[in-house]
């Protein structure tokens, strides 16, 4: 299989078709005087990539919605006026940023199999609300935002899964790869229970976001499509 990803990326439309092509690109060989292709480029070295690619560029501000610059103007707000808050507020203001969750996301996963079998997922996302500069969500990490490979080279066994949530504790926990291994032989479910919920990596985290979905092709070419509960 093979592997490609994108990150911190500004002014491109769709990030993830610059990703396949870094993947397309890394499948075919070493580069002059012996190079490795890069399998991940973040920030400027992305666009610059991306540029000499001839992906077409954007101003990032053509690319920002109404709705969404409207979702971060408020939650930037509620930021500039939590300083110093009293019990009472931090209280309020912790429910209501946790009753927005969904809008804070915005990821977008699928998985394809085609008539012979093979198998891909793929993952973008343009990151949680009021993030860091140059945060690294779960898309571009290996094994954490998606996960596809074939189960042995004789069959057309396959396994993929696709990620949502939040970005440290999947990144944390290898989520697409872990639910990917553990559902070839157990429920989506069970797997991001094991993996996830009760991993000890997340310990001590009180609140866990998360969400997979997965396709399993068995041994008889059937389609298993899983989707898991979104976990708080």
């Amino acid at each position: 299989g093979g592997f490609g990803a994108v990150g911190a990326l500004q002014g491109i439309s769709n990030p993830i078709q610059v990703a396949q092509k870094l993947l397309k690109q890394s499948s075919e060989g070493s580069l002059p005087l012996g190079r490795v292709p890069p399998i991940v480029l973040v920030g400027e070295g992305a666009w610059l990539w991306a540029k000499q690619q001839e992906f077409q560029t954007f101003n990032p501000d053509k690319l920002i919605t109404d709705r969404a610059r409207a979702v971060y103007l408020d939650h930037k707000s509620r930021l500039d006026e939590a300083v110093q808050p009293s019990a009472a507020k931090r209280k309020k203001r912790d429910y209501e940023m946790n009753s927005q969750q969904e809008e804070r996301l915005d990821t977008v996963g699928a998985i394809c199999v085609d008539c012979r079998g093979e198998i891909s997922a793929g993952v973008s996302s343009g990151g949680i609300s009021l993030k860091f500069p140059g945060r690294l969500g779960q898309a571009s990490m290996f094994g954490c935002g998606c996960w596809a490979e074939k189960l042995s080279s004789d069959s057309c066994s396959a396994i993929a899964c696709s990620t949502s949530g939040t970005g440290e504790y999947i990144i944390k926990t290898m989520l697409a790869r872990e639910c990917a291994v553990a559902t070839v032989n157990s429920t989506l479910y069970t797997a991001l229970n094991d993996r996830f919920l009760c991993s000890s990596s997340l310990a001590n985290i009180r609140q866990k976001l998360a969400g997979v979905i997965a396709v399993n092709v068995n041994q008889e070419s059937e389609l298993v499509l899983e989707r898991s509960p979104s976990y708080r």
